[in-house]
C-alpha cells in the first residue's frame, strides 16, 4: 500500500470481512481474467429484493473483495441483496481496464438480477475511493439505463492536474494508472454529467483528501446545475479511510439514505 494509513485500512477492513459470518450465494466471474469476479449475498427473502452493487477501493492499484465482505450483514438486514465487486488492477492493466471490467461486471450482474428475481428497478450502484469513481463514471458514461441511483463514498470526480506534486496521489495516477496521461479527461466522471437522469447521493469526509472534498463538492455543483436529482452529506471529522470503515455500523447515517431510495416509489425525474 501507499501510505501507513492506506496498510492499515487494508488490514482493518480485512480482518472485518474474516470476522463475518455472511456467506455469498454466488460467485461468479464476469470475464476470464483473475480479478474479474463478484460475490452475491443474499438475504433470506430474495424474490424482488433490492441490489445494492459495491465495488471497492485502493486508489485502482490495490483491493479485492476480501475488501468488502464486512458489508453483507447490515444490507441483508435491510433486506436487500448485496454484490460485491473487483476489477483488473494497475499497474498491470492500466485504464480503460478498470473501467471496461465495471461495465462489463454491471452487464454480467443485470442478467443475474433477473435470473435470480431480484427487483430489477431498484438497482443502487456504489462504491468506496476508487470504486465510486468507477459506479459513478459507469453510471454517467455507461449504458445502463436501468441503474436507480449511484452512491459513491469518498471519490474522486476529475482526474486532471496540470502540474501534479511529486510523490501525491495526483502524480501517482498519471505514473501507475493512466496508460496515457490524455485519458484523464475521459476518465473523470465530472466531465460527463450533462444528460444524466439519474439520482446521486455523494458523501465524503471532514478530513478527506483535499482532492477527494474539492472535486466532490464540484460533482454536486455541476450535477445540481444540470438539475438532477443529487443529495450530498459531509462525514464530521471523518476522514478518507473512515468513511468506508463507518459501513461496519447498521446505523450509519449512509445505510438511512440507501433504505429510503430502496423504499417503493416512482422515480423522480431530473
Amino acid at each position: 500500500m501507499s501510505t501507513p494509513d492506506a496498510q492499515a485500512y487494508a488490514d482493518h477492513v480485512e480482518a472485518l470481512s474474516r470476522a463475518t459470518p455472511a456467506q455469498p450465494a454466488v460467485r461468479a466471474a464476469y470475464g476470464s481474467l483473475p480479478g474479474q469476479q463478484f460475490e452475491v449475498y443474499e438475504p433470506e427473502q430474495t424474490n424482488g429484493a433490492p441490489v445494492l452493487v459495491f465495488l471497492h477501493g485502493g486508489a485502482w492499484t490495490h483491493g479485492g473483495l476480501e475488501w468488502l465482505r464486512f458489508m453483507a450483514p447490515t444490507v441483508l438486514s435491510m433486506p436487500a441483496v448485496l454484490v460485491a465487486v473487483t476489477y483488473r488492477l494497475a499497474p498491470q492493466h492500466r485504464w480503460p481496464a478498470a473501467f471496461e471490467d465495471t461495465c462489463a461486471a454491471l452487464a454480467a450482474i443485470y442478467e443475474l438480477v433477473q435470473q435470480r428475481g431480484y427487483d430489477s428497478r431498484r438497482i443502487v450502484v456504489a462504491g468506496h475511493s476508487a470504486g465510486g469513481h468507477l459506479a459513478a463514471l459507469a453510471t454517467l458514461r455507461g449504458d445502463f439505463p436501468w441503474i436507480h441511483a449511484c452512491f459513491p463514498v469518498s471519490s474522486r470526480y476529475d482526474l486532471h492536474t496540470s502540474e501534479p506534486a511529486p510523490g501525491s496521489g495526483e502524480e501517482r495516477v498519471y505514473k501507475l494508472v493512466l496508460a496515457d496521461p490524455a485519458q484523464d479527461a475521459e476518465a473523470s466522471p465530472l466531465r460527463f454529467v450533462r444528460g444524466n437522469t439519474i439520482p446521486f447521493h455523494i458523501i465524503w469526509g471532514e478530513n478527506d483528501f483535499p482532492r477527494i472534498r474539492t472535486t466532490s463538492q464540484a460533482m454536486v455543483d455541476a450535477l445540481q446545475k444540470e438539475g438532477c436529482s443529487v443529495t450530498h452529506a459531509v462525514v464530521p471529522a471523518a476522514g478518507h479511510f473512515d468513511t468506508h470503515l463507518s459501513l461496519q455500523r447498521p446505523d450509519d447515517p449512509w445505510y438511512a439514505r440507501l433504505k429510503r431510495e430502496f423504499a417503493p416509489k416512482e422515480i423522480d425525474p431530473c
